[in-house]
């Protein structure tokens, strides 16, 4: 996901044995960098769901909420990571020299962390070597395993990761920002310091996820408009 100073946009995009492919439809289909104001009005469909809102009272209470969808995932055959790393270089590349004094984009990568097709590792740090007039862009890695090991939270090394998937992932995730660091600390996430890497790994609750995306986004969305 990117943000730039004027015109927020987003890029999705999805792997199978099939190769690289855009998820959305629609006219999110037509690019791979739309605005956020189409995500608005080009949902796939919308759901109402429960959702958990405090009570003011110290408790909690449920509620039914309209949930915008805008593509059913699918997890189908082998994983080529090389390519999808590969096409996320060509368009953030692009997006960085065409406005090179906006806030660098968060790239946010969510696998089981097998690669099929090569070694990912090289592709990745090429990624993070991307930068514009603010910085450098910022590689997120989110590991989901089935193996059912403890769940790790923007670690500062491979102790107790679980596996060679995992620990290339961490290498493969970038140094946690100053300021990105001061708002995981004051989500009570433990242990998050300068040698944090923005990375997960198999994050139980769906609330977990959401937070650790939101660290990322709210550091963005504090820079746009800011003078450089």
């Amino acid at each position: 996901m990117s943000v730039s100073n004027m015109i927020p946009h987003l890029c999705e995009k999805g792997y199978t044995t099939l190769g690289v492919a855009n998820p959305l439809t629609g006219d999110l289909a037509k690019e791979w960098l739309n605005s956020i104001s189409l995500f608005a009005t080009n949902s796939l469909r919308v759901e109402v769901r429960q959702k958990k809102i405090p009570d003011g009272a110290g408790g909690v209470i449920e509620t039914n909420v309209k949930f915008q969808v805008w593509f059913d995932p699918i997890a189908k055959g082998g994983t080529p990571m090389c390519a999808a790393l590969q096409t996320a270089y060509d368009i953030l590349n692009h997006w960085c020299a065409t406005h090179p004094n906006a806030y660098p984009p968060l790239f946010i990568h969510i696998t089981d962390g097998q690669s099929t097709d090569g070694d990912p590792e090289e592709l990745a740090k090429k990624i993070q070597q991307l930068s514009t007039n603010d910085g450098n862009v910022l590689v997120f890695n989110i590991h989901l395993s089935s193996q059912g090991s403890e769940t790790a939270m923007l670690p500062s090394s491979v102790y107790g990761l679980p596996d060679n998937y995992a620990e290339k992932l961490f290498r493969m995730s970038s140094y946690m920002p100053e300021k990105m660091v001061a708002f995981a600390q004051q989500a009570g996430i433990k242990n998050v310091s300068s040698e944090s890497r923005c990375f997960a790994y198999n994050v139980q609750e769906i609330t977990q996820l959401v937070e650790l995306l939101d660290i990322g986004t709210r550091a963005a969305t504090d820079a746009v408009g800011m003078d450089r």
